[in-house]
């Protein structure tokens, strides 16, 4: 699940029991300074795996992106 607070980060919880609870805090999607990321979205490819597609801007520049983890979302790959 995430969220965006309308600046330049994004946010996201976690779930371990197929969405019946969620983690209580909110964690950082990593970011790449000055681009702001928009239409985060996070789906589950596997036991513990979640594919990241997102949009990251900065004034005209920007692209669509996605990232990879392997350990349920605590880490992620480098943009692609």
């Amino acid at each position: 699940s995430f969220y965006s607070n309308g600046a330049s980060k994004s946010y996201y919880k976690l779930s371990f029991d197929n969405g019946v609870t969620w983690s209580l805090n909110p964690l950082d999607f990593p970011t790449s300074v000055p681009y702001k990321t928009k239409e985060l979205t996070i789906i589950s490819t596997g036991l513990n795996s979640l594919l990241a597609v997102y949009e990251q801007s900065a004034d005209e520049l920007g692209g669509i992106y996605s990232r990879i983890s392997s350990d349920y979302g605590l880490n992620w790959s480098d943009p692609v």
